[in-house]
């Protein structure tokens, strides 16, 4: 079994913006639930030196998910290697959703998300 361990995050507050932030009108909600309003996935590209080693992992990373369900503020917070994050952040920044509503109004949502790689379907 292959444990996760907390993403470097040393110079994480350098690479996020400040304005991509989630507002204080942002909903938390679970990873299950957001999974049920991906319109559009875009899968990640598999490292090759991963693949030469026949290696599989995961990443844990926050999100925010924009009004018009556009996907922002992906950090990474948790993965089984490194050479994981690059590619499964760029993946997940081109995700996107259906808006979420709260009381009729689109809304912003607070999220986590995983990301998995495994040679046999990932």
């Amino acid at each position: 079994m292959t444990m996760m361990q907390t993403y470097d995050s040393a110079n994480l507050k350098a690479q996020v913006p400040e304005n991509t932030m989630p507002d204080s009108n942002s909903v938390g909600m679970a990873g299950g639930v957001v999974r049920g309003h991906r319109t559009d996935t875009v899968r990640p590209t598999y490292p090759p030196m991963a693949k030469a080693a026949h290696l599989g992992g995961s990443v844990l990373m926050h999100a925010v998910i924009a009004k018009d369900g556009t996907t922002r503020n992906v950090v990474p917070i948790a993965c089984t290697d490194a050479m994981f994050v690059d590619s499964a952040t760029v993946a997940v920044q081109k995700w996107r959703y259906s808006p979420f509503l709260l009381n009729g109004q689109p809304t912003e949502v607070d999220t986590i998300v995983t990301v998995n790689f495994a040679l046999n379907g990932y």
